[in-house]
């Protein structure tokens, strides 16, 4: 459990929501004595930021709630395909496709479309479920070619820039890439373990600079 002084001043907007919640419906949870979240998404092939968005959010003001207040709650849950313009994108079933991991080269990526933003903090997490693999890449390199140039791209933007690298290994150890990491084996763990890990990146923020 957070320090409740810490958790009743920070700005982070899941705590903030929350505290709205619990004050603006007061009377409503009173009478009931239970909060119901909902969230939905349709699905469109790969899972996408924006697919992860929609669970997220419900999830992080799910984790804000059980560390300001012990209240029972439920999340309803709800995916449609009722869309008829949606489009099922044309690599599925190529699971070719989803066996090349080139992280190194996806991690620099996002590292340059991060850097152009104006956010004054800037939180990058990976989420792997293995070491990194590309069969044209190999045929032509030495074995040791993509771990190597993971390393040296993680290294760099620990070292040399103001993005935060937090890392998750589905049954899978990470940590000999990056610094912040995390293993879980479970899939199904995946939602709280990156929800808890940001609510500890925010409140360890929130510490530094109360102190």
């Amino acid at each position: 459990m957070f320090d409740k002084n810490l958790i009743q001043s920070t700005s982070s907007w899941p705590f903030v929501e929350i505290r709205k919640l619990l004050k603006d419906r007061k009377d409503i949870i009173s009478k009931k004595n239970k909060i119901t979240f909902q969230t939905g998404y349709g699905p469109s092939g790969l899972p996408h930021i924006g697919t992860f968005g929609e669970v997220a959010r419900t999830t992080m003001m799910i984790n804000a709630l059980n560390h300001i207040q012990k209240i029972d709650h439920e999340l309803i849950t709800f995916s449609d395909d009722m869309d008829g313009l949606r489009k099922v994108p044309e690599n599925i079933p190529n699971d070719k496709i989803l066996k090349e991991n080139i992280d190194g080269e996806a991690l620099k990526w996002a590292y340059n479309k991060m850097s152009k933003r104006k956010e004054e903090r800037k939180i990058l997490m990976v989420i792997s479920d293995g070491a990194p693999v590309d069969d044209s890449t190999l045929s032509t390199n030495s074995s040791d070619y993509l771990e190597t140039n993971l390393k040296n791209i993680v290294k760099w933007i620990e070292n040399k820039t103001n993005i935060e690298l937090l890392a998750i290994g589905i049954g899978h150890d990470v940590t000999r890439y990056y610094k912040q990491a995390i293993k879980i084996t479970d899939v199904q763990d995946l939602g709280d373990v990156m929800i808890n890990q940001l609510t500890d990146l925010f409140v360890e923020k929130n510490k530094k600079i109360l102190h």
